[in-house]
């Protein structure tokens, strides 16, 4: 059957298909831009098959289990990266706690150097 494209919705679609291309993490989308494109999709194919799927209806089928998945793994993500910086933070914590303690004994070591030079100094000083 006919589609009837009319010049406005056909550059609109081109745009729009365009842009799908180029989406690298769907998920970043918002599901009524999604939806947007199917409405689009909608307007200019008008195509049905007898057993009842069109394919228009399996684009919504697939563009819906790509939002669906795209969320997830933005999701996914954001609990990973959580957990590593909550494992950045405490190692920075860590790490300057070492350092702290590690300079605390560098200043005592060498007050103690000071004291027995000067021990040494005078023991040398009464054997001569």
């Amino acid at each position: 059957s006919s589609c009837g494209l009319e010049d406005q919705h056909h550059s609109c679609l081109q745009l729009t298909m365009k842009q799908m291309v180029t989406w690298r993490n769907i998920g970043n989308y918002s599901p009524f831009f999604l939806m947007a494109v199917v409405m689009e999709l909608c307007i200019i194919v008008d195509a049905r098959v007898s057993s009842g799927v069109t394919p228009v209806s399996k684009v919504i089928q697939l563009l819906g289990e790509m939002v669906v998945k795209g969320t997830n793994e933005k999701q996914d993500e954001a609990t990973r990266f959580s957990a590593f910086s909550q494992w950045c933070q405490d190692q920075k914590r860590i790490k300057l706690d070492e350092i702290d303690g590690g300079t605390e004994k560098i200043e005592m070591l060498a007050a103690k150097i000071e004291k027995r030079v000067a021990l040494i100094a005078s023991l040398t000083d009464r054997i001569e």
